[in-house]
């Protein structure tokens, strides 16, 4: 604790979990009124802008996906280098289905553009077949 009060190493998130505790606040409100301080903002303002990413959230459909990607409470992981082949091009599929854009699939799956751009090209039928 010593070391982060004199900015000589950075707080990890359990540290930050640690404070929050001791403060008796929540740590989202404790990174709020830090990225606040950080932006120059009061943190009204950081919130607006906060409820304004939220709305970005939102629209790319990642709050409607929430639920199922927990377990228990735990997060399952969805990174495009763990989900196999076939989930990403059905991933990728369903995001072209649903009318996103290959930069909005890209950063929704955490894939490479390239791999979104190859993938976007390439007929469901090719991928059908060669299941098969």
């Amino acid at each position: 604790m010593n070391n982060i009060e004199r900015a000589k190493s950075s707080p990890t998130l359990s540290s930050l979990e640690d404070i929050a505790i001791g403060l008796d606040v929540d740590l989202v409100a404790l990174m709020a009124v830090a990225s606040a301080h950080v932006r120059s903002q009061t943190p009204k303002e950081f919130l607006k802008d906060l409820a304004g990413e939220i709305t970005k959230l939102e629209k790319l459909g990642v709050l409607g996906k929430l639920d199922g990607e927990f377990t228990d409470g735990k997060l399952q992981s969805v990174h495009g280098r763990i989900r196999s082949g076939a989930a990403n091009r059905a991933a990728v599929l369903q995001c072209k289905a649903e009318g996103r854009t290959q930069k909005e699939t890209a950063q929704l799956l955490g894939l490479a553009k390239s791999t979104v751009s190859k993938l976007w090209k390439t007929p469901e039928a090719v991928y059908v077949n060669k299941g098969a």
